[in-house]
């Protein structure tokens, strides 16, 4: 793929991932109205009972709010906690301490907007990935996208991706829970390492 367009996920998962190495150019789009109960502010990790869903609570918005605008609430301790599950899901996997220091402290960082968290997360998968594709912001809502592929749509969290191939890697819990697909991007970072840039080829 040439250019895509995507939703800017939080700690985005496999299938954004497989897109996001596709392709040349991406556009990451800032300035629909937020939508609920996407994986815009929650993600999937593989722990001891099987898929848990986090979500990064928002403050109150209004309907039509831009996804840039969405602010980050800070009413509960949901970064320990959160912190916690990912520790216990991912302790013990192959390159949970090599990730560890600098997952943490993008984790913890207290960001006023969700657009930056999530951002801060993309920017350092593209980094591990060491792709050579470009990406930017949106400036305005693209309503025009001819000359791009739209995938703004594809990523709710009760539709499981249908059209990716998702290919089995060891994961903790796959023994007992056999493997789960399309986690987030914490998934398959702390299980396979630097071999993660190779399996998404």
């Amino acid at each position: 793929m040439e250019k895509i367009i995507l939703p800017i996920l939080c700690i985005p998962n496999f299938q954004f991932l497989k897109l996001m190495s596709q392709s040349n150019f991406i556009l990451l789009e800032a300035f629909e109205s937020f939508p609920r109960q996407t994986y815009r502010n929650r993600f999937e990790i593989a722990g001891p009972n099987g898929i848990q869903k986090l979500v990064v609570p928002v403050q109150k918005y209004a309907n039509h709010t831009l996804t840039k605008d969405i602010r980050i609430s800070y009413d509960e301790n949901w970064q320990r906690n959160h912190w916690r599950s990912i520790v216990t899901a991912y302790n013990s996997s192959p390159f949970f301490l090599y990730y560890q220091d600098e997952i943490e402290v993008l984790f913890f960082k207290h960001h006023e907007f969700l657009i930056d968290f999530n951002l801060s997360f993309i920017q350092y998968i593209h980094q591990q990935l060491a792709l050579s594709s470009e990406y930017q912001l949106t400036t305005d809502f693209q309503k025009n996208t001819l000359s791009f592929a739209d995938f703004r749509n594809d990523f709710h969290h009760r539709n499981q991706a249908q059209d990716v191939f998702f290919s089995s890697y060891y994961q903790v819990f796959d023994a007992k829970l056999g493997f789960i697909p399309n986690l987030s991007a914490l998934d398959i970072l702390f299980n396979l390492g630097p071999e993660m840039a190779r399996f998404l080829k």
